[in-house]
């Protein structure tokens, strides 16, 4: 019986997933890009709020 919380899953997997370590890579990579810009949503959305909807004296078009 082995454990299997040990290593050898990740040997396993790394068989198949080494011949698209390079595609791997890039999807990690945008995946991280991708969460740190949904991460700047809130921020943006209080800028417009505060900023823009709640300052009587700015227009709300350009």
């Amino acid at each position: 019986m082995t454990d299997e919380n040990g290593p050898g899953w990740l040997r396993r997997l790394w068989q198949w997933v080494r011949p698209y370590r390079g595609r791997v890579s890039v999807a990690l990579v945008l995946a991280v890009v991708g969460q740190g810009l949904l991460a700047l949503v809130p921020l943006v959305q209080q800028i417009i709020v505060d900023d823009v909807l709640l300052d009587p004296t700015q227009s709300l078009a350009f």
